[in-house]
């Protein structure tokens, strides 16, 4: 991807790598290498799957698409095989910058109720970054090939902006792994007022606990997600933590401020919210991963715990239009 741009490419079509070949698995993973500030426009333009125990969502909140199988267990679900049916076929996108490797998406079936395209956008990233797509089949018969299993995809690599920030993580040179804590903040300059598909801004920054067994505390302003008016225009801020597979998933969404010219930190209608990491939580199965200021708040897929150590934590800013992100931690 460094030496073009943009591409098309396609599933592989050659016959003993499928059911009728001899095999049972086939997986192909095909890697996107960006420099800092870039990010990667990804188009699903076909899949077909002889598999129906699986279908594929949009989810509003994270402005991603995910995969759903047989049960009600998604993707973004520790990937193991207990959760995913040993007869399966998807897409998956994975993010990596660092020592972290976040899960930003999967499609299973291409169903006409969905968009007329599924896109996939990389976040920008004060640092280098990679983006994975794995093609996964799992369980082929020895009638199925390449016609029973198959897809297409369009890429274009989004460079940064030349003449002003889009969107930072101030300071530049944060030093992300002092015990003592401080506070990130983000901010989203867009070059436009209207930042949908492939101009909706992501900027992401790392945060990992110093020494073993020490946790991360995060303290921030917003309101949770449940309002589907808000749900296309509010900017949000988006928490990861790692599970068992090493790999960071989504545990927290909180909606910021609804005009351009209020701040993150506006009272009027914003909660203190109080985050904290795994390692807080490892010897208690009762507790959600965030609080509401002096109130507990029920955990749902966004606050499965793991157990991963050291504590890590990725804060996404999610922007739709200019705004300022302060998080205290």
């Amino acid at each position: 991807s460094r030496v073009n741009l943009s591409g098309e490419f396609f599933s592989p079509r050659y016959l003993f790598l499928y059911g009728r070949g001899g095999q049972e698995k086939l997986t192909c993973d095909y890697h996107f290498s960006l420099q800092a500030k870039e990010r990667i426009l990804i188009e699903v333009g076909h899949f077909h799957s002889n598999i129906r125990t699986c279908s594929t969502s949009f989810d509003p909140r994270l402005q991603r698409f995910d995969c759903y199988f047989k049960g009600g267990i998604s993707s973004h679900q520790s990937y193991s095989e207990n959760t995913i049916p040993h007869r399966h076929s998807f897409l998956s996108f994975t993010e990596s910058f660092g020592s972290s490797s976040v899960h930003v998406g999967c499609i299973c079936d291409r169903a006409i109720s969905l968009a007329p395209s599924i896109m996939f956008t990389s976040s920008s990233s004060e640092q280098s970054s990679a983006i994975t797509m794995t093609f996964d089949v799992s369980g082929m018969t020895a009638f199925e090939d390449y016609s029973n299993f198959s897809f297409s995809v369009r890429y274009r690599i989004l460079p940064s902006c030349s003449n002003e920030q889009e969107c930072s993580v101030l300071p530049d040179k944060l030093d992300r792994n002092r015990t003592h804590g401080g506070e990130l903040s983000f901010q989203a300059a867009p070059s436009s007022s209207n930042m949908v598909g492939e101009h909706l801004l992501r900027s992401r920054s790392f945060l990992q606990s110093s020494l073993p067994e020490t946790y991360l505390y995060l303290q921030l302003r917003g309101k949770p997600c449940d309002n589907p008016l808000w749900l296309e225009e509010r900017n949000r801020v988006i928490l990861y933590s790692s599970e068992s597979n090493g790999l960071m998933y989504p545990k927290m969404v909180l909606c910021l401020s609804s005009f351009p010219s209020e701040s993150v930190s506006s009272k009027s209608e914003s909660e203190i919210f109080d985050f904290f990491s795994t390692s807080w939580y490892k010897n208690d199965t009762n507790n959600s991963q965030f609080f509401i200021k002096d109130e507990s708040i029920s955990s749902n897929s966004y606050q499965e715990r793991n157990q991963s150590i050291p504590d890590k934590i990725i804060v996404e800013l999610m922007a739709f239009r200019k705004c300022t992100l302060t998080v205290k931690w």
